[in-house]
């Protein structure tokens, strides 16, 4: 079971990044002082958060990388161009194939006892 985290932001710098805090690990740390073990209060775990440029082709939601992670591990894989993300809920080619996809599973699944 994971221990349950309270981070939270703590500054957020409106350009792509933002700093994290997480006070559940704040309290006595040992540090080492001038060669010298003491301890010391911690304000806790401190983390900074950036978006960066993409890498890879995409369609500005979803890099083509990940998009292509499934391909060889199922039965059906459908590679489309010509619009972005968002657009894609409206394309009708789109709406076809994620229709497809339903009824090929819903054919598939198991009938209740």
């Amino acid at each position: 079971m994971c221990a349950k985290r309270n981070a939270v932001i703590s500054t957020d710098l409106m350009r792509g990044g933002c700093e994290i805090r997480d006070p559940q690990s704040a309290g006595s740390v040992w540090v080492n002082r001038g060669g010298v073990g003491v301890t010391a209060q911690s304000q806790g775990s401190f983390y900074r958060a950036w978006l960066s440029d993409k890498d890879d082709a995409g369609d500005a939601t979803v890099p083509a990388h990940s998009g292509l992670a499934p391909r060889t591990h199922v039965p059906f894989f459908a590679q489309m161009r010509g619009f972005e993300h968002q657009g894609s809920y409206k394309d009708g080619p789109v709406q076809a194939v994620t229709l497809y996809s339903l009824i090929s599973l819903a054919c598939k699944a198991e009938k209740p006892a």
